[in-house]
């Protein structure tokens, strides 16, 4: 029998030849002989790779593109009495909103680290400390009524020029 006497013969001969590195004999028209599924295991975790690196290379640009179209603030801003720190980063894509975070409890904006970057591909968005945590100063009053932190983080915006 020689390469060709069936038309998809030589095909599957091919294959065999990539996957055994030898030439295996055909058994009936559409079948392989397969000694182990090894083989095709490492077909697969090559091709897996392959494509795990490529889709690496494009997140890297795309996230240096995030970054070069990024318009960056990290300041202390001083809202009355004490500076409170935000960190902004992005912007805004076809209209969309500004994105304000804050972190919950007694966490500071360090909270947002992971989240930030993907959030600025697509909108703007800022984080900020209130008053006592992460970078920013504490207030003299160690009281700190919700009232107060709203009228904190309205200060703050409307200081950094915030586009509503």
């Amino acid at each position: 029998m020689t390469v060709g006497d069936y038309p998809t013969e030589g095909a599957y001969r091919m294959m065999n030849c990539l996957l055994h590195d030898e030439w295996a004999r055909p058994i009936g028209k559409l079948r392989m002989r397969h000694e182990s599924g090894r083989e095709i295991k490492r077909l697969m975790v090559f091709f897996t790779l392959l494509i795990s690196v490529s889709a690496c290379g494009f997140q890297s640009s795309q996230t240096k593109r995030a970054q070069d179209n990024a318009l960056a603030l990290n300041e202390m801003i001083d809202v009355g009495g004490h500076r409170l720190h935000i960190n902004c980063s992005g912007r805004s894509i076809n209209g969309s909103p500004t994105v304000v975070m804050d972190a919950g409890g007694y966490d500071s904006s360090e909270t947002w680290i992971q989240v930030q970057p993907e959030i600025a591909k697509f909108a703007r968005v800022c984080v900020y400390d209130r008053a006592g945590l992460g970078k920013s100063e504490s207030r003299d009053d160690p009281s700190y009524p919700g009232q107060d932190i709203i009228k904190d983080l309205h200060t703050l915006l409307v200081r950094i020029k915030l586009n509503w």
